[in-house]
């Protein structure tokens, strides 16, 4: 039976996406944590302790925060759960490392530990992982292990214990396993539309999670996505249809950067980020169950780059 988180607390509570989240700006690496009052359209930041403008989210897992900071030449990475205040600085950067590398956090359920990836770039645009214990050795293990670079967004997608990016030839998703460290390909679906074809996908692939399981969005063609569920057994499931020009949005100006699923206990509402000079700060949640689309707005920011639900809790590490 795998052992769980530590935890101070007795309970976990999952907030929902439009309800607390984190904002990350691909211009400024800044982020901060955001909170939606209920029956409001606007969004606001929140005064956490991690509001720090040398401090950027690069991820979170059980109401825990990664975090890469700077200060001064200084450049590094912790972890930080904002409720409880406890943070554990991490070892040195792998080389080369910075704030636009792609970063992983997850907990290790086989080993009871918090561990960390970054995905190092190398000059043949390959990827390298180098993979971190938190409250461990203070030391990164670099893998021996080269994959073809990743596409779309900079960070990996946890799910199914393991972490998850699509190469840039757009045919496999590669998967870190956290416990065993092991590496591995799964293809990626042929889309309803192109089944029995031969021609080469012109879609865009998003990866994301949803109740612990792979999720993929697909651009087949704008303005349509389609959303497809890893299953236990390696095969995709079809799950969604989603055609934006039927809700009403110009497919030029809105494009899912990061496939944010949310599930609030009764929908499951997809994150879009529009680009429009005419909107800016502004981005739309859409209801798979209900089919209905809201736009929310962030007033005072010119750009949304990526919104990522987040889980806040009592868990010690």
């Amino acid at each position: 039976m795998p052992r769980q988180p530590r935890t101070t607390a007795a309970t976990t509570t999952t907030v929902a996406l439009t309800q607390l989240a984190h904002l990350h700006n691909p211009t400024t690496y800044t982020s901060h944590l955001l909170q939606k009052p209920d029956n409001s359209n606007a969004i606001t930041p929140q005064p956490f302790p991690t509001d720090d403008p040398t401090s950027h989210i690069k991820a979170s897992c059980n109401g825990l925060l990664l975090q890469f900071f700077q200060t001064g030449n200084k450049e590094g990475l912790h972890v930080e759960n904002p409720i409880t205040a406890q943070s554990s600085r991490l070892p040195p950067l792998p080389t080369h490392a910075n704030v636009r590398n792609g970063y992983g956090f997850a907990y290790d359920q086989t080993h009871n530990v918090y561990k960390v990836v970054c995905l190092l770039e190398h000059p043949d645009k390959s990827i390298h992982c180098a993979i971190t214990t938190v409250g461990g050795m203070h030391e990164w293990r670099l893998s021996d292990n080269r994959h073809f670079m990743m596409t779309g967004p900079n960070s990996p997608v946890w799910a199914s214990d393991a972490w998850h990016w699509v190469t840039t030839s757009q045919k496999f998703a590669v998967s870190v396993g956290v416990s065993g460290e092991d590496f591995r390909k799964t293809k990626l679906p042929v889309s309803l539309k192109d089944v029995g074809k031969k021609h080469e996908r012109e879609g865009k692939y998003v990866l994301a999670e949803l109740e612990g399981k792979l999720v993929m969005g697909d651009y087949v063609r704008p303005p349509r996505m389609e959303v497809w569920v890893l299953t236990n057994d390696d095969e995709w499931t079809w799950r969604w249809n989603i055609n934006m020009r039927v809700l009403g949005v110009d497919p030029q100006k809105v494009v899912v950067r990061r496939l944010v699923l949310a599930n609030d206990g009764s929908s499951v509402m997809v994150m879009m980020v529009e680009e429009d000079p005419a909107a800016p700060g502004r981005f739309r949640v859409y209801s798979v169950d209900d089919e209905g689309l809201k736009k929310v707005e962030l007033p005072g920011y010119g750009y949304v780059a990526a919104l990522t639900a987040y889980t806040e809790s009592h868990v010690r590490f």
